[in-house]
């Protein structure tokens, strides 16, 4: 009797269908609306074996908030934000979220969207 398991192509069919099961969850914190039609956009040409699902958030204090909450995966950062500006918005995400793989973008454009961004995020991630 033949056993598909043992079937490479099987076997990676699997898995596709675990990773299409898997979510990721994305916080934009970006206060300029039409940047963060940009950035979901931009991550939705992506083809990727995840499904990812957007939040956003137009200041800092509110990203803060919606973090504290928990079940967020990885966060896209505006370094200029209404209640915050520049290395000290990161500074303030990173202290209380440290966990928390943040993407920033020093200027949101659609120039230099896929060419620009900068990240910084724990060695592990599991």
């Amino acid at each position: 009797m033949y056993d598909s398991t043992h079937n490479p192509k099987v076997k990676q069919q699997n898995n596709m269908k675990d990773k299409v099961n898997t979510s990721v969850r994305a916080l934009i914190i970006e206060d300029d609306n039409i940047d963060v039609e940009l950035v979901d956009e931009y991550l939705s040409l992506e083809e990727s074996d995840f499904k990812l699902e957007v939040e956003t958030a137009g200041r800092l204090s509110e990203g803060l908030e919606r973090l504290s909450k928990g079940d967020i995966d990885v966060v896209l950062l505006d370094l200029t934000l209404p209640d915050s500006n520049g290395l000290d918005t990161f500074i303030a995400l990173h202290s209380r979220f440290s966990g928390v793989p943040i993407v920033y973008f020093p200027a949101l454009t659609a120039a230099n969207l896929p060419l620009r961004p900068c990240t910084w995020a724990p060695r592990t991630i599991s």
